[in-house]
């Protein structure tokens, strides 16, 4: 049997969760097309659905049966690297904007808080800063990178297309054994 959560799909999961929780509170002008495109699929079609609901009921289940045995409590805590493109605007956010998202998906992984402990489980994983880089030299865990291309161009759920920032792949060679969320 495979397990439930493995490393490609937690990151994917990552590549979603960093980022809408970094700008919900940036203020930015712009949105996220996931919400919407995730609303009309579980509306519109029946097999996304269905998919959807036996994954939540086998997540649900699994994490329910994990937490008796376990024992002792072992949290795991995973280095992140936020690369924040930004264009000299609203959308360059702040170091307190990044803290934030990290504290409220701490939180959410955590499942305390604002999360409804009824409906939830402590993944007992959270996320810290990354302090070096895979080179082993000092960071604080944010890279700005500066590109015109900062915009998203959403136009519904079946017309968002995401632009690719310049300067993307020179960072991209950095990853290492770090987390990377893009902003």
């Amino acid at each position: 049997m495979q397990p439930l959560y493995t490393l490609n799909r937690l990151t994917f999961f990552l590549a979603f969760a960093f980022p809408i929780t970094a700008l919900s509170q940036a203020g930015a002008s712009f949105a996220c097309a996931q919400p919407e495109t995730h609303q009309h699929r579980l509306q519109n079609d029946e097999h996304y659905r269905r998919a959807f609901e036996q994954q939540e009921a086998l997540l649900y289940e699994q994490a329910r049966r994990t937490i008796a045995p376990r024992g002792a409590s072992s949290t795991y805590t995973l280095p992140v690297v936020f690369h924040i493109i930004h264009d000299n605007g609203d959308e360059n956010i702040t170091d307190a904007a990044v803290n934030a998202a990290l504290q409220r998906l701490n939180k959410a992984f955590a499942n305390t808080g604002p999360y409804n402990p009824a409906t939830g489980v402590d993944v007992e994983v959270s996320f810290c800063l990354a302090r070096r880089s895979p080179e082993a030299v000092a960071t604080t865990g944010m890279l700005r990178v500066q590109s015109p291309l900062t915009e998203f161009n959403y136009n519904g759920p079946k017309g968002a297309q995401p632009l690719e920032p310049a300067g993307i792949h020179q960072h991209l060679d950095r990853a290492g054994n770090l987390q990377q969320q893009w902003l």
